[in-house]
C-alpha cells in the first residue's frame, strides 16, 4: 500500500529517524486530541509497537470512536492488550497475507472536520529510518479505503456496511490542517510517480527539518522527565533542586535554539546597506561587555588594531554580533588563568579579523562540521552545550558581505578564527578602497 499511496497525488514524504518519528507520531495524536478532534481510525500496527501507545493515548481522551484493526496473516492479537478507552468500539479485521504488508503500518483518521492518512514503511536494511507517506487528500483517502477493503478476508461476522464506499468531508478544516503540517516537521509537497528525485535544495531542506524536530524535542524530554521526578515528595531537599536547575537548563537551550532560529530567519530575509564601520570602535565596545565575564573567571582579554586600520564595508549590528558570538565561545572554552584576544589587520582590499584563544581547541574531526546546524563539539560538555547555532549564524554574517572565516586550532591548544571582510569604498579618493599608508 506504501508503493500504491506513492505513486497517488498529492501526498507529502518524509523520512525520519525511529525515534524522531514517533515524536513526530506521537504530536499528530496530540494536536487532534487538543483540537478535540473525534476519530475513526483505520490502522495496521503490531499491538506491542511504539505506534500503539500513542492511539492508545488518543483512545483515553475518549475521542477515539471507532478502530478498525487491520492484521495480515495468523488471527489477530488480543484486543484487550490495546489499552484502549472502553468507548472505543474496536474491529478487529484480517488482510489477505501479502508480502508487501511486512515491515508497513498505516493510519487513517477519519472525521468531520478532516481526513488524514499516515503510512510508515520500516526498512528491515536500515531499523534506524522510518519513511512516512501522508496525505489530506479525500479523493486519494478514499482510493486507499476502496483498496483496503478489496483486501479484507470476508468472514460471516463482518457487518455488510463496513464494505460501503466512505463518506469523507470535500474539504478539512484549515487551521487544524496547518497545525498538522507544523507538526509533521518537513514541509508539505504535492508529489506524483512521475516526480524526479529530489533536488539538493530539497535534501538539504528536509535534512535540517529532521535536525530541527530532533533538536526542540531533547530539551523538552529532559524537563518532562525532571518534572515527573518532581512530583514525587519523597525527594530530598538537594534531589529537588537538581531537578529544578536541569528544566531551568533545558528551558535556556529551548530559548537559544528559538532565538538562534530567528536569527538566522532574519539573516535570509534582509539585506542592509552596507555601512563605514570604524573596526577599532566597535571591537572596543564588544570587549567593554565581555570584560566583567572575563575578569570573573580570571580570563585576560585584551584586542590590537593596526594603525590606519581603514573601517570595514559591512553593518555595524552584523559586525557587533560577529564578535559576540566568537568572543563567547573563546571565554566558554578557556580555563581561567588562560587568554582571548581580537586582532586587527589590514590586507590589501580586505580587514583581516583574528579572535584566538588558548583554550580547549578543537579536534581536527570536527573543524569541517563547525559552521553546520546544530553541530557540537567533541569537547562540548553538558554544562556549555547551546543550540548549535551560534557558529552557524556568524558564517551566514560573514557570507553576507562577501567575506570568509576560517579556523586554525588544535586540542589543548587554542583556536584561532580568522574573519576577513571587505574593506569600505571612499570614491572621494578615487579607489574603489580604502588603503592605509
Amino acid at each position: 500500500m506504501f508503493r500504491f499511496v506513492q505513486g497517488q497525488a498529492p501526498h507529502a514524504l518524509h523520512t525520519l529517524g525511529t525515534g524522531a518519528a514517533l515524536s513526530w507520531f506521537k504530536s499528530i495524536c496530540l494536536i487532534l486530541a487538543d483540537n478535540e478532534i473525534q476519530c475513526r481510525v483505520w490502522a495496521k500496527f503490531n499491538g506491542q509497537s511504539p505506534w500503539q501507545k500513542a492511539i492508545a493515548d488518543y483512545s483515553q481522551t475518549g475521542l477515539l470512536s471507532h478502530l478498525y484493526w487491520c492484521r495480515s496473516g495468523g488471527e489477530p492479537g488480543p484486543v484487550a492488550g490495546l489499552g484502549l478507552n472502553l468507548k472505543t468500539t474496536i474491529s478487529p479485521l484480517l488482510l489477505e497475507v501479502d508480502t508487501h504488508w511486512q515491515g508497513e503500518s498505516f493510519f487513517c483518521f477519519l472525521s468531520s472536520d478532516i481526513s488524514l492518512l499516515i503510512l510508515l514503511n520500516e526498512s528491515p536494511e536500515n531499523p534506524k529510518v522510518v519513511n512516512i507517506l501522508q496525505s489530506f487528500s479525500p479523493r486519494l483517502i478514499g482510493h486507499f479505503l476502496s483498496q483496503l477493503k478489496q483486501l479484507l478476508v470476508v468472514a460471516d461476522d463482518l457487518p455488510v456496511d463496513l464494505f460501503a464506499t466512505e463518506e469523507l468531508p470535500p474539504s478539512a478544516d484549515l487551521d487544524l490542517v496547518n497545525q498538522l503540517v507544523q507538526g509533521m516537521g518537513p514541509p508539505l509537497r504535492k508529489s506524483t510517480a512521475d516526480d524526479p528525485k529530489p533536488s539538493n535544495y530539497t535534501a538539504i531542506a528536509n535534512s535540517f527539518g529532521i535536525s530541527l524536530i530532533r533538536e526542540l524535542g531533547i530539551p523538552l524530554t529532559n524537563a518532562k522527565t525532571a518534572l515527573q521526578l518532581l512530583e514525587s515528595f519523597q525527594q530530598k531537599k538537594e534531589l529537588r533542586q537538581r531537578y529544578l536547575d536541569l528544566i531551568r537548563q533545558n528551558c535556556n537551550r529551548q530559548t537559544d535554539l528559538i532565538t538562534g532560529l530567528q536569527d538566522l530567519l532574519e539573516i535570509d530575509a534582509t539585506a542592509p546597506s552596507p555601512e563605514s564601520v570604524p573596526i577599532a570602535d566597535c571591537i572596543r565596545s564588544v570587549i567593554g561587555i565581555y570584560q566583567p565575564i572575563a575578569a570573573e573567571k580570571s580570563i585576560t582579554l585584551n584586542s590590537t588594531v593596526v594603525e590606519n586600520c581603514p573601517p570595514v564595508a559591512c553593518s555595524r549590528t552584523d559586525l557587533q554580533t560577529i564578535l559576540q558570538r566568537l568572543l563567547e565561545n573563546a571565554l566558554q572554552f578557556t580555563d581561567p588563568g588562560g587568554r582571548v584576544q581580537i586582532k586587527a589587520y589590514h590586507q590589501g582590499f580586505q580587514v583581516e579579523i583574528v579572535v584566538n584563544d588558548n583554550g580547549c581547541g578543537i579536534a581536527m574531526a570536527d573543524i569541517p562540521h563547525l559552521f553546520d546546524c546544530f553541530f557540537r563539539g567533541q569537547n562540548t560538555s553538558s554544562a556549555t552545550q547551546g543550540a548549535g547555532l551560534g557558529l552557524t549564524i556568524v558564517h551566514r554574517l560573514v557570507e553576507r558581505w562577501s567575506g570568509k572565516i576560517t579556523v586554525h586550532s588544535r586540542p589543548k591548544q587554542g583556536s584561532n578564527f580568522h574573519i576577513f571582510l571587505p574593506a569600505m569604498v571612499d570614491n572621494s579618493l578615487g579607489h574603489r578602497f580604502v588603503l592605509s599608508n
